[in-house]
């Protein structure tokens, strides 16, 4: 069993507020929840990038696992974009990867108008959805 943050971890990216994540992820820990996170944009505030990538788990804000049943990717969309970099290696991974995959990310590749609360680069947008559409994505959970 296992928890995802979808980001906004902290208000100001403070790293005292990255430490009271923290306690928290303690006492889920003791109950037998491992947390896996994604970087938010308010997470990204007062250099808060230094103390996410420092202070939370996996510390990195681009990662997958699999099971025998499932691929997670967490992917880092804090900024409102994913980059050439990003991008790039998602669809390398997930090219390589058959089993069915769960994607996680904050900010919403589509938020039914609302641009405001989604990606704004609509030609990343429709690569990512498209590239999902191919290759066995099954959920988009978002944040934000």
């Amino acid at each position: 069993m296992f928890c995802v943050c979808l980001g906004d971890i902290t208000e100001h990216g403070l790293k005292s507020e990255y430490k009271d994540y923290n306690k928290f992820l303690d006492k889920l820990f003791q109950l037998g929840i491992k947390t896996y996170s994604v970087l938010g944009n308010h997470d990204l505030y007062n250099s808060g990038w230094k103390s996410f990538n420092e202070l939370v788990f996996p510390y990195t804000s681009f990662y997958y696992f699999k099971t025998d049943v499932f691929s997670y990717y967490f992917i880092d969309s804090a900024s409102g974009s994913l980059g050439k970099k990003q991008m790039d290696k998602l669809k390398e991974l997930l090219i390589k990867d058959i089993n069915p995959k769960l994607i996680f990310t904050h900010i919403p590749a589509y938020a039914n108008g609302y641009l405001y609360f989604s990606m704004q680069n609509t030609e990343e947008r429709n690569l990512l959805i498209s590239m999902f559409a191919k290759n066995n994505v099954k959920a988009l959970c978002n944040g934000h």
